[in-house]
C-alpha cells in the first residue's frame, strides 16, 4: 500500500482560499447583477473582497472550514442529479424550486455552522 504525503498543500492554502472567495464572489455578483452587467466592475470588487477576506487570519480559517463541506454538497447534488437524470431521462422535472431552496438552505446551514465553529 502506498502512502502519499500531501502536507505540502497546506503551504498553498492562502492561494486556494483566495481563489475560492474570488470565484464565489464573482459568481454571485455576475448572477445577481447588483453592480450592473459590467464584467470589469465585478472582477475588481470580487478581487478586493477576496484580498480583504484572506488578509484577515480568521477569514482564512473560515474558508478552510467551509470549502470541503461546500465541495461535498455540490458534488452530492451533481451525482444525485446525474442518477435522477439517468433514471427518469429528464432532470428538469427533478430540479424544482423546492429542491433549489433546500440546496440553498443546506448551504446557508454550512456557512453558519462554519462561522460558529471558527469565530
Amino acid at each position: 500500500m502506498s502512502v502519499t504525503d500531501v502536507s505540502w498543500l497546506a503551504y498553498y492554502m492562502p492561494l486556494f482560499g483566495f481563489l475560492f472567495v474570488f470565484t464565489v464572489m464573482y459568481a454571485i455578483l455576475a448572477k445577481t447583477k447588483v453592480l450592473g452587467e459590467q464584467m470589469g466592475t465585478n472582477l475588481i470588487v470580487s478581487f478586493v473582497f477576496a484580498i480583504i477576506f484572506i488578509s484577515f487570519a480568521p477569514g482564512l480559517d473560515y474558508v478552510q472550514t467551509v470549502t470541503p463541506w461546500f465541495v461535498v454538497l455540490v458534488t452530492l447534488l451533481l451525482f444525485f442529479m446525474m442518477i435522477v437524470g439517468l433514471a427518469q431521462g429528464d432532470v428538469d422535472k427533478f430540479m424544482t424550486s423546492k429542491i433549489s431552496w433546500a440546496f440553498l438552505g443546506l448551504l446557508a446551514v454550512i456557512f453558519l455552522w462554519s462561522a460558529i465553529v471558527v469565530f
